[in-house]
């Protein structure tokens, strides 16, 4: 079950990558080693992430994000596209 620290916790600073049934993958995000954030999908699709490599740029993007005071991040293609990460 997420776990959603306040202000005063500290940040995300870890996240696990991890395969579903499917064989694409997904991503925890871990704060104080408890899960902060939980993605199975590529945002926006029904599938999750079709290499290991894409999975590991969002999920560096989203701790950033979250880094930076976006308590619930959320990226578009746009955002995406800009880092180099497509579909």
């Amino acid at each position: 079950k997420p776990v959603f620290p306040s202000s005063s916790s500290l940040a995300p600073t870890s996240y696990k990558i991890f395969k579903n049934n499917d064989g694409t993958f997904g991503y925890e995000i871990l704060a104080n080693g408890k899960t902060y954030f939980y993605q199975d999908r590529y945002p926006g699709r029904t599938a999750g992430f079709q290499d290991r490599k894409t999975c590991d740029a969002v999920a560096t993007l989203i701790i950033k994000k979250i880094n930076s005071g976006k308590m619930i991040p959320a990226v578009n293609d746009r955002e995406l596209n800009a880092y180099g990460i497509t579909k």
